[in-house]
């Protein structure tokens, strides 16, 4: 049982990040697991970070 919310807590905590990300997850299923929004909420930030250097690196 412990392993089960463990499970639900971490799906959660990468939701809440994709939302903070701006990406919505209307429907979870058990082809989202966890490992799956994990990879893209990083994927996401790398590319966000990505366009930040740049811009950083264009305006000096």
């Amino acid at each position: 049982m412990t392993a089960v919310h463990e499970f639900h807590e971490k799906n959660e905590w990468w939701l809440n990040e994709l939302g903070s990300l701006g990406v919505r997850v209307n429907k979870t299923n058990e082809f989202n697991d966890v490992g799956e929004i994990s990879n893209l909420a990083n994927m996401l930030k790398r590319h966000y970070f990505a366009d930040y250097k740049s811009i950083q690196c264009g305006t000096d």
